[in-house]
């Protein structure tokens, strides 16, 4: 059965969905970018037969909040979204 929730991370709340899966090495999927939502790479789950695979919108897309602070849009605060 598939997780859905939010992370809260510097800005607001990303969302994820996670899918679980086989014993192999979990794949996290990143969207292609600013303004692009996770839905199009839906059809990786199927992956999930071999490893768990964990979706999410980066902040500012999809599901996740949309913070008016341009200041949070820095490579550093991205790398730590994704760490958490």
């Amino acid at each position: 059965m598939a997780e859905e929730g939010f992370v809260r991370v510097e800005g607001g709340w990303v969302a994820f969905r996670r899918i679980p899966g086989g014993a192999g090495t979990p794949l996290l999927v990143l969207h292609g970018g600013p303004g692009m939502a996770r839905d199009y790479l839906e059809p990786l789950e199927r992956l999930a037969t071999d490893r768990p695979v964990l979706f999410y919108d980066q902040l500012g897309c999809g599901r996740s909040d949309r913070p008016g602070d341009a200041s949070l849009w820095r490579v550093e605060r991205f790398v730590d979204e994704v760490a958490r």
